[in-house]
């Protein structure tokens, strides 16, 4: 995926709390800021949580009221009105991408490489809400990720209707 020829001061730091997949931190880092640079993010900082079921549960729960597991949950703490400056924070579930791989055409690996740029897309304000919001959404993440060199499936991502 070629960027603009430009610095950007734009760090994301991985931390990978769990034991199910092994995560090539380097390139979720890459991912992720590619995505914000992409969304005309310049600077700021990012941090990516790699947790399990549990971990998640306990955060969908105290932060957002859900008692349950998910996916992705990502936390915008700061951003500029130009949208140039951001600071935040995406977690994701290993266990769910372990769990979601058995039913997808692709590994678990991919999954949360998914999961990832999902996430980040939700920083950059993209909503997921609406059927015409998430398959928009799951369309952007599977290009960013081919721009990777991760083929992802979206037939499994894009709901009819």
């Amino acid at each position: 995926m070629a960027l603009k020829k430009k610095t950007y001061k734009l760090h994301v730091a991985v931390d990978d709390r769990q034991s199910e997949i092994s995560c090539d931190a380097e390139q979720l880092s890459r991912m992720i800021r590619d995505t914000l640079v992409l969304g005309g993010v310049e600077c700021g900082e990012v941090s990516l949580a790699i947790v399990s079921d549990s971990v998640i549960r306990q955060m969908n729960a105290r932060f957002l009221g859900r008692d349950e597991t998910t996916d992705v949950i990502a936390f915008t703490y700061e951003k500029a009105k130009d949208g140039r400056f951001l600071e935040g924070e995406v977690v994701v579930n290993a266990s769910e991408a372990v769990r979601s791989a058995g039913t997808l055409r692709h590994g678990p690996g991919a999954e949360l490489f998914l999961y990832a740029v999902h996430g980040a897309l939700h920083l950059l304000g993209w909503e997921d809400c609406a059927p015409c919001g998430r398959n928009a959404m799951n369309r952007r993440a599977v290009e960013i990720l081919a721009g990777h060199g991760l083929k992802i499936d979206d037939s499994t991502l894009i709901e009819e209707g």
